[in-house]
């Protein structure tokens, strides 16, 4: 299980009962888990440059996505006066990143796609568990 790509670990998954759920893939990796380890989360990132080539370099993301950017002010060292911090307007790529609760995580360029993609996943763990719009 090295792969840590959300959509593809929720592709080897399978649902046992309420409370377990099965992941094995073709390479013979096989676990079972809580089926709570499976709910989502929706994380809104503005990633600087640097930011970016680590995330590809992890492979978090692919060098074809294409993200909206903006100006936003970010707090750096001054590089005459290290104890001194100062505002620099900055270039930042917006990207969502879903996540489970074991660290599987899959990045979006847009917000409504991320947040369809983990309501759905909620939606259906909760259902299961028999939980309905956050009631029981």
């Amino acid at each position: 299980m090295e792969e840590k790509n959300l959509i593809k670990f929720n592709e080897n998954i399978k649902i046992i009962n309420n409370g377990l759920v099965k992941y094995e893939d073709d390479e013979g990796n096989l676990k079972l888990l809580n089926i709570e380890s499976l709910l989502c989360q929706v994380q809104f990132l503005r990633v600087e440059e640097t930011g970016k080539k680590v995330m590809l370099f992890n492979k978090e993301i692919s060098k074809d996505m294409k993200f909206n950017k903006e100006f936003t002010m970010i707090p750096q060292r001054d590089k005459k006066d290290p104890l001194k911090v100062k505002e620099v307007e900055t270039q930042v790529e917006l990207m969502w990143k879903v996540q489970n609760g074991l660290g599987f995580s899959t990045v979006f360029n847009n917000k409504e796609e991320a947040i369809k993609y983990a309501e759905d996943i909620n939606n259906l763990v909760l259902g299961r568990l028999g939980v309905e719009n956050g009631k029981e």
